[in-house]
């Protein structure tokens, strides 16, 4: 398995961008989401494209947010819930990541016309990943 370091100079090396998934031990979001972007936004200085920081850790983003504010970041959830707009504010998300299970057209027009990437997670389904990419005012 590759450190972060190797895949992120592969990711540099081939301009892939990346999604850094964050995934702290309970009690430790904050100093996980600390650590992350550190070496983050270390490993990725001032290349292209740049990676981007998600995590279901409100905690673990909202730490990331502030150490470093300039590493793009993104909420994940299961299901994307009601007062979704503040959550993802909070922390100064550019994305909203959610299992495509949950997703339908409307709700993913309303996110990306609030300016958000709406990013679906395992997706097998090429008509599922259409859904996802449908054109709207903000794409």
């Amino acid at each position: 398995m590759p450190t972060l370091a190797q895949a992120a100079g592969r990711c540099i090396e081939l301009s892939i961008a990346a999604n850094v998934d964050i995934k702290p031990c309970p009690g430790r979001d904050i100093e996980i989401g600390r650590l992350v972007v550190e070496e983050t936004a270390r490993l990725w200085s001032g290349a292209a494209p740049p990676p981007l920081l998600s995590s279901f850790s409100f905690g673990a983003l909202a730490a990331a947010r502030d150490v470093a504010p300039g590493v793009r970041r993104g909420l994940l959830f299961g299901r994307v819930p009601a007062d979704w707009r503040e959550q993802a504010a909070a922390p100064g998300c550019v994305s909203l990541h959610a299992s495509h299970r949950h997703l339908d057209a409307t709700l993913v027009a309303r996110i990306k016309a609030a300016g958000l990437f709406m990013l679906a997670y395992t997706v097998n389904d090429l008509e599922r990943a259409r859904l996802r990419s449908a054109p709207t005012a903000s794409t």
